[in-house]
């Protein structure tokens, strides 16, 4: 019940590049504002549209997410937030979302996201080349 509360109130998505961004190998981001998680399913959505836009029909849903799925396997696009003292929570799950007019990576953490922790850096690295895509924090997941 306390989790339905704190979505309910203090979810939020908040747009980490406000210009899309190239990932090649991997980019490290010093965010402007900390963020954190009010859930352990907070996580990193990668707004890839443009790069399968061309490839796969976004209308349907469940071609874009098979296409997701082997295109970017667990462990091709990997997220690293950072504190200002240093620890880091690694986000290593790769799953896919679609809202039929865009497409998404998500990226979590299979273990969690501790919650109540201010992260200042978000190091991404992808091992296939990511264009023009924007990054969001979600500090939750349903």
């Amino acid at each position: 019940m306390k989790e339905f509360f704190l979505i309910l109130f203090f979810a939020e998505s908040v747009l980490l590049t406000p210009q899309p961004v190239d990932i090649e190998g991997e980019v490290t981001l010093q965010l402007a504002e900390p963020v954190s998680a009010i859930t352990s399913g907070a996580n990193v959505r990668i707004d890839v549209t443009g790069n399968i836009v061309d490839t796969v029909d976004l209308s349907n849903a469940v071609a874009v997410l098979d296409y997701l799925a082997q295109r970017y396997p667990d462990g091709s696009v990997t997220a690293t937030l950072t504190t200002d003292r240093g620890e880091k929570t690694i986000l290593e799950r790769v799953s896919g979302s679609t809202s039929g007019e865009k497409a998404e990576l998500v990226v979590s953490s299979s273990s969690g996201v501790q919650t109540d922790i201010d992260f200042s850096e978000l190091r991404i690295a992808s091992t296939t080349p990511l264009r023009a895509v924007t990054v969001t924090w979600q500090n939750h997941a349903k």
